[in-house]
């Protein structure tokens, strides 16, 4: 068989049809991202939309906010890969704005504990976003917003995930400084309370000490302390959260 092209164009052709599924796949990921920023931030962290039909546009009100945390942590972590990857100034500005989310998440609560999420007295999602929250229990720690509580261990793990891979892969210092000062904060709480979640009216919704059936969950906390300039812990530290195992 033979080819109306030279070698050395033949090779750039495959080259170039090699790339087109990665190509694709970029477009596709910017596609996504561009969505997440358009539907899923109807204000400070990362929510599901509800539509007002299956074919239709039309955002009716938020669900899933129990667990914004824990996705916008996995967010911020995505859009870190995202930067160091592309350099891209959207990239940063979508790190910067899910990191601001999680900020918000501990500024709220006023004790520095984690909350779920948080929300805008006067959003128009607030009623339904009450209601489907209500048995993790509605908190207002100061005018103009409510979040939500009962913060679990897979809410911190997700957080810390995402702030450990910001730490790591974007270089700028400002939000390097930043991430190592709310991350200092979050586990100065948890070593100030026996590692648990103790919300501002003393109810307790977890611990981070291990049990049997989610001893993995207090690692993302291990290992971004590992090389963030935040407090050391201590060996005692690190037996009360992993078992003895390190």
């Amino acid at each position: 068989m033979s080819f109306p092209y030279p070698a050395p164009v033949r090779v750039a052709l495959l080259a170039l049809a090699s790339m087109a599924p990665a190509l694709a796949a970029e477009v596709d990921a910017l596609a996504i991202s561009h969505s997440i920023q358009e539907r899923h931030f109807p204000h400070f962290t990362l929510l599901d939309p509800i539509f007002d039909g299956p074919a239709s546009n039309q955002i009716v009100n938020y669900t899933r906010c129990g667990d914004s945390a824990i996705w916008t942590g996995h967010y911020l972590a995505a859009e870190a890969f995202r930067y160091a990857t592309t350099r891209s100034p959207d990239a940063l500005a979508n790190a910067r704005r899910a990191f601001a989310g999680i900020q918000s998440l501990v500024d709220v609560t006023g004790n520095n504990v984690l909350a779920r999420c948080l929300i805008p007295d006067d959003s128009p999602y607030a009623q339904g976003i009450q209601n489907e929250e209500a048995h993790n229990g509605i908190y207002h720690s100061g005018p103009g917003n409510f979040w939500v509580g009962n913060t679990s261990r897979d809410q911190y793990a997700g957080v810390m995930f995402g702030l450990g891979v910001a730490y790591d892969l974007i270089d700028d210092q400002a939000l390097k400084a930043s991430i190592a000062g709310i991350v200092t904060r979050m586990v100065q709480f948890l070593k100030d309370h026996a590692w648990t979640v103790v919300l501002p009216d003393g109810a307790r919704s977890t611990t981070c000490v291990p049990a049997a059936r989610a001893a993995r969950e207090p690692r993302p906390i291990l290992d971004v302390l590992r090389h963030l300039p935040c407090p050391p812990l201590t060996w005692r530290d690190r037996t009360d959260l992993v078992g003895g195992a390190q």
